[in-house]
């Protein structure tokens, strides 16, 4: 079993997605189901709680990105605080999630729980043959959340056995030529092993645009990676 601290990272900018991230998902009610938290055997005073701890962060991230105004000492200690509270208190509300029957690879996902059973449900090839089926989306504050998907009509973030996502990208002002292929001049590398991550764009690039081009990788043989998806492009916000 993975424990609290491979979930839950310390850095603060990793944090500061995983319990916006978490919490919107706990408080989120899918088409035709209950509300997540419920679902996902959450009580009610542990979600209460959850979102607590958001809430404290959230009244504190902002100070911290304004490294010359706000960003104190203080303000540090406090954010370091609610970091190591929350990963003892979600300790075991995470321990629940993982073994829970009604939690699904997107919530294992959304948690950063690791399984040996994280793996799309559906057959799938020895290696690749196909193009992920990609989504992008702005959040907040530069920060882009990518889906890939192992099939079209596929309501889940999936990843092939053996594989992960590559992603080759550029950041370009509006009125720059976009890039015609994952191999043009400039382009950058990204790799996930997970299908629905968060990329980190930078504030600094905000109005810019995102280009990118994503396939699967094998993990251990080149001559099985697959093809890459058409380029797809997002404005940063």
């Amino acid at each position: 079993m993975a424990t609290d601290r491979s979930r839950v990272s310390r850095a603060k900018s990793k944090f500061n997605s995983y319990i916006r991230d978490t919490d919107d998902y706990l408080l989120t009610t899918p088409p035709g189901a209950i509300i997540n938290w419920q679902r996902l055997g959450v009580t009610g005073s542990q979600i209460d709680k959850w979102h607590n701890f958001r809430a404290a962060w959230d009244l504190l991230y902002p100070k911290y990105t304004l490294k010359k105004e706000s960003r104190t000492t203080a303000i540090k200690e406090k954010m370091d605080k609610i970091i190591k509270d929350f990963i003892v208190f979600s300790r075991d509300v995470l321990n629940m999630i993982s073994g829970i029957d009604t939690s699904t690879i997107d919530d294992l996902l959304v948690f950063n729980i690791k399984a040996k059973d994280l793996r799309d449900t559906e057959p799938t090839p020895i290696h690749s043959t196909e193009a992920p089926y990609m989504d992008m989306k702005n959040k907040t504050g530069g920060q882009i959340r990518i889906r890939a998907r192992v099939t079209e009509d596929a309501t889940r973030a999936s990843m092939l056995p053996d594989y992960e996502l590559e992603m080759k990208y550029i950041i370009l002002p509006a009125d720059a030529v976009p890039p015609t292929s994952p191999t043009a001049a400039g382009m950058l590398t990204e790799l996930s092993t997970k299908a629905l991550f968060v990329f980190d764009a930078d504030m600094a690039n905000q109005t810019k645009i995102l280009y990118a081009y994503f396939r699967f990788r094998h993990l251990h043989t080149k001559q099985f990676n697959g093809p890459w998806a058409n380029r797809m492009q997002i404005v940063i916000a």
